[in-house]
């Protein structure tokens, strides 16, 4: 009994270490670093307005899913939501696209600054807002409407987890916000 004991844990050593030497999620389900012009699609069939993506995300992530909500997530937050997601080894960021007046003024009022804004930066002529809680950090930009051809307000927002925290997450989040492409 011993002996078939020890020779299942040796049979068990390699299977163990190519577990823990396992590949980015997009390397081994095949997904790619940003949606695929199908998920673009997709996306903008079920938003109905235009909407803006990401150029690129940082080193390692790969975009697992996207999502919309006709009410946002909360029963107060009566925008449309397209949400797309980015993972990495259990960190998340999160890509929102919200249409519909902010009512309560904490990303996208009609008059100042966000209450939600601990910090305003300004990237290539566009006025971005960074604010960080206990679970996250969060950056967005307000566009009004009629600017690219929306009929509502639109807010753009990366969230992140707040274990990416640092400066180098900040100016990436901002700059990302930036220079976002309309799909």
């Amino acid at each position: 009994m011993k002996r078939k004991g020890r020779l299942v844990a040796v049979l068990c050593v390699p299977i163990v270490l190519a577990a823990a030497m396992q590949q980015p999620v997009h390397a081994r389900s095949g997904a790619s670093a940003l949606p695929s012009r199908a998920d673009e699609r997709s996306m903008a069939r079920r938003f109905a307005e235009p909407f803006f993506l990401p150029r690129s995300v940082p080193r390692g992530f790969a975009f697992t899913h996207w999502g919309f909500r006709r009410k946002g997530f909360d029963s107060s937050d009566r925008r449309r939501t397209l949400f797309t997601t980015f993972r990495r080894r259990g960190l998340i960021l999160d890509w929102y696209n919200r249409a519909g007046v902010d009512k309560h003024g904490d990303f996208c009022p009609r008059h100042g600054k966000p209450t939600g804004a601990s910090r305003t930066f300004r990237r290539h002529g566009k006025r971005i807002f960074f604010g960080a809680g206990i679970h996250g950090a969060e950056a967005w930009r307000c566009i009004a409407r009629g600017v690219v051809g929306n009929r509502r307000p639109l807010q753009v927002m990366l969230w992140y987890d707040i274990r990416l925290d640092g400066k180098k997450m900040r100016r990436r989040a901002v700059l990302m916000l930036a220079t976002a492409r309309l799909a």
